[in-house]
């Protein structure tokens, strides 16, 4: 089985503040918003984009911090460990 997260980082802060579900986001790192929410992307913001352009592209974009890893290795381990429940061998491979 393939179990594909996309836009994981965005979900992830989705997930721990359900007001952003319906709002375009973007998660940064430096001077990139390195993933998006799929309302963003309908709005043309794509993942490894550069902030500058993603705000012209999206000006009501609203961006998150994302250079603390720590709540999406969280997230990722208790994608894992659900996997794990159904005794299901899992390899990563990359997560955004």
């Amino acid at each position: 089985l393939h179990f594909d997260v996309d836009c994981f980082y965005a979900q992830r802060e989705e997930i721990r503040d359900p007001s952003l579900k319906e709002k375009p986001i973007g998660i940064t790192q430096k001077y990139l918003v390195v993933t998006t929410n799929y309302k963003a992307r309908e709005l043309g913001v794509q993942k490894m984009t550069n902030i500058d352009e993603a705000l012209k592209q999206c000006p009501e974009l609203i961006l998150l911090p994302g250079e603390d890893l720590t709540p999406y290795r969280d997230a990722s381990k208790s994608i894992y460990k659900t996997l794990a429940r159904f005794g299901t061998a899992a390899e990563r491979l990359g997560m955004d």
